[in-house]
């Protein structure tokens, strides 16, 4: 597949409700054997290292004056289970 190719948008979201769904079981494990803090301390980790390898790909699309918001707090594994309860 080149980067011309169209991918349809039920493949996509299937494709990104997949990695939801694996992302969900991972935390639960890492909950279960590790405790509820130790777990989002190390997804969170994982998740800002993933930005930092994946940012600068997209850097070029992002506005220059950028304001994120975290409107689930710290939990930032609560996105996942909101993206997959839709």
């Amino acid at each position: 597949m080149n980067d011309e190719t169209m991918i349809p948008m039920s493949a996509l979201r299937a494709a990104l409700k997949m990695r939801a769904v694996a992302y969900a079981h991972m935390f639960d494990v890492m909950r279960e054997h590790l405790g509820e803090e130790k777990a989002q301390e190390i997804g969170q980790e994982a998740t800002r290292r993933l930005g930092q390898d994946m940012g600068p790909n997209f850097a070029k699309f992002a506005p220059n004056d950028l304001n994120i918001k975290k409107p689930y707090g710290s939990h930032s594994f609560a996105i996942v289970a909101d993206y997959i309860s839709r």
